[in-house]
């Protein structure tokens, strides 16, 4: 396991020797501090992924989980009884350095920008501005009118 300002990326061992846990911890920092000074840009947004979620009984920090391929649910509930909240995962053969950023190709993909950036936004924007980033489909914010109006637009007319 390595933290973040705080926040726990959890990794299976196979990660340990692969550099594939930096990468997504150096990813996390990136997103979080993009004019690297140190500080997370948004005090705020790092203050909402740094609160607790209670769910199942159980009250854990949002984490990054990082497993050799999905996570079982025993492995999830483990995680929560040790204070853990299993927020987000992504598997071992999704994170391809070699394939990150300017070097991806529609063969060659990394899926670290984009679930490290899920789990930013659904633990700290969407709550930190709920009404500009709030997801859930109550939220009313501007983001999920935008995207009513998308849905509208290209024809996916979903009974609300």
């Amino acid at each position: 396991m390595v933290e973040v300002f705080g926040i726990p990326i959890i990794a299976s061992s196979k990660f340990v020797d692969s550099g594939k846990l930096n990468h997504v911890a150096s990813i996390m920092a990136e997103l979080l501090d993009q004019d690297s000074d140190g500080c997370a840009d948004d005090p705020n947004v790092l203050r909402n992924i740094l609160t607790k979620v209670t769910k199942y009984g159980h009250a854990g920090r949002p984490s990054m989980i990082l497993p050799n391929k999905s996570a079982t649910k025993a492995q999830m509930m483990a995680m929560m009884t040790k204070g853990f909240f299993p927020a987000q995962n992504l598997n071992f053969g999704e994170i391809k350095p070699k394939c990150s950023g300017l070097h991806s190709t529609p063969n060659c993909v990394d899926a670290s920008i984009e679930e490290v950036l899920h789990f930013i936004t659904s633990y700290g924007q969407s709550k930190a501005y709920r009404k500009i980033f709030g997801i859930s489909w109550e939220a009313q914010s501007s983001l999920t009118k935008a995207m009513d109006i998308a849905r509208y637009f290209f024809g996916f007319n979903f009974p609300y």
